[in-house]
């Protein structure tokens, strides 16, 4: 069984032997597990073993539920894809990210290992110094302004890397970071200066933020990274949930792009500020955009957030590949454009039964699923079924004594606009699902605006209710889109209804 294990991969890993074949896949035994609480999140702690010498790891949280479940047992021998050892307090950890099992039968540990950290003082020593030195690379940065649009005139092979000096400290490579390091000081200021910025470096990228002291700006920036996705590909893509927009309520300007590549898919991106207010789209520019955020209003669309950037006409390959591609293609593409418009999404939206809502038919994933069905409405809820909403932006308005107030547009309104907000049943002959109806679906269902309805409760709540009932037991055409969201341990689909 010894010979099954990488025998010197711990040494290797530990010095940062990087042409060492050892640390490429090593295969090592996990002697041992400990679950620790880490900032109120369950972490797991490993004791790595090449059969001479061990170290002490982490294992990511998709490795510690495989550990829960059984998957992963005391003494397992596997093949290590994905890791990084970093000095943490002072102290080498190996954080394993991904693993193959090779054999989880083991009884006992293989050999006789000792902790890596007793070798020599004076052998440890130097080798730690030659590891800090190893990493003292020239730093590479990229100053990055908000919203602002690059005019790629340089390309990379003509930039010089200036060095700095760096202070007495290990450097960290940036696809080793991780949330495991908590090195670092807290201050504090009353009053801070804060920048954006993108580190670079030739294996990895990262954005930071700078507080307080001032940074010395090189003119040697590097040329920004893209790792493109086609807009095919947008539908495979999660929805950001952790950006939102405008959390000041400022009035920012806005516009819309209508924006297209190779594989023929039209798609709108929406930007803001400044970039809305002084991007130039005569002459069917090039853009390459990095930072987007995916949107699902109505089918997928992009937007440009604030940390965001947008470049214009780079020179890249990719860019020179679409050029061609539009001089080649653009007699076609305004018919193309139209020809998207006027047939949709229908043709890729599954009709499905109610059943299959809830039988795994879509994706328990976060990404939302859209699809078809023909379904009787059977239920309305009557206590509450709109909402105040500005005739704008749809915001929902808050009273202010005898007016109603939009935070997000500063308006004052005497009347405001209500909006439908339904919980409806809907069946079909296999079963029963409950969904939130919007108001441009509910105004064909009802037969009538919000505010024509509510008028009609303030006058006779009889009325009322036969309203809802006239509505009840017709059949509709739906298109619907479902969520799965996770709940406590249980997964709830969450099912809207934008239109029909």
């Amino acid at each position: 069984m010894s010979q099954l294990l990488s025998s010197g991969a711990i040494e290797a890993i530990y010095f940062d032997e990087v042409t060492n074949p050892l640390t490429k896949d090593p295969i090592l035994q996990l002697i041992n597990f400990r679950v620790v609480l880490l900032n109120g999140h369950v972490r797991y702690k490993a004791i790595v073993s090449d059969g001479i010498h061990f170290i002490p790891g982490w294992l990511y949280v998709c490795l510690g539920v495989l550990i829960e479940n059984g998957q992963i047992k005391k003494n397992s021998i596997v093949r290590v894809k994905e890791y990084s050892c970093n000095l943490i307090s002072n102290k080498k950890w190996m954080l394993i990210q991904k693993v193959d099992f090779l054999s989880t039968d083991v009884q006992e540990k293989v050999g006789k290992p000792i902790s890596i950290e007793l070798g020599s003082a004076s052998t440890m020593i130097t080798n730690v110094q030659q590891w800090r030195l190893k990493r003292r690379d020239p730093p590479e940065c990229q100053f990055q302004r908000e919203m602002c649009i690059f005019e790629s005139k340089t390309s990379a092979s003509d930039i010089t890397r200036a060095s700095m000096p760096l202070p007495d400290l290990p450097i960290t490579p940036i696809k080793h970071l991780n949330p495991y390091q908590h090195i670092g000081t807290t201050i504090e200021v009353k009053e801070l200066c804060l920048a954006l910025i993108s580190l670079i470096k030739v294996y990895g990228e990262i954005k930071a933020t700078a507080f307080n002291g001032q940074c010395a700006i090189d003119s040697a920036i590097p040329q920004t990274n893209f790792s493109f996705v086609k807009i095919i590909d947008l539908e495979k893509t999660e929805k950001d949930e952790t950006v939102e927009n405008n959390l000041t309520g400022w009035q920012i300007n806005k516009r819309s792009l209508l924006i297209i590549d190779d594989t023929e898919h039209p798609i709108q991106l929406t930007v803001w500020g400044s970039v809305a207010e002084e991007f130039d789209s005569n002459n069917t520019p090039i853009i390459a955009c990095k930072g987007l955020r995916v949107n699902e209003y109505n089918g997928r669309s992009l937007s440009l957030p604030t940390f965001g950037t947008l470049t214009k006409n780079p020179s890249i390959p990719e860019a020179h590949h679409l050029y061609q591609w539009f001089s080649f293609k653009k007699q076609n593409i305004q018919q193309l454009i139209s020809l998207k418009s006027l047939k949709g999404e229908k043709d890729n939206i599954p009709w499905i039964n109610l059943v299959q809502l809830y039988n795994g038919h879509l994706n328990t994933s976060y990404t939302l699923d859209y699809f078809m069905f023909r379904g009787t409405i059977s239920y309305i809820k009557h206590d509450t079924i709109a909402y105040p909403g500005c005739p704008t932006c749809a915001k929902k308005l808050q009273q202010k004594e005898s007016s109603w107030e939009c935070e997000q547009c500063k308006k004052i309104l005497s009347v405001p606009n209500w909006r439908y907000v339904l919980f409806a049943g809907i069946s079909d002959f296999s079963g029963q699902a409950f969904f939130t109806i919007f108001d441009n679906v509910a105004v064909h269902i009802i037969g009538m605006t919000a505010a024509e309805l509510l008028k009609i409760a303030d006058r006779s709540m009889e009325i009322f209710q036969k309203e809802f009932t006239k509505a009840l037991f017709k059949t509709y055409n739906f298109k619907a889109r479902a969520k799965a969201v996770q709940y406590n341990v249980s997964w709830l689909i969450k099912e809207f209804i934008p239109f029909y």
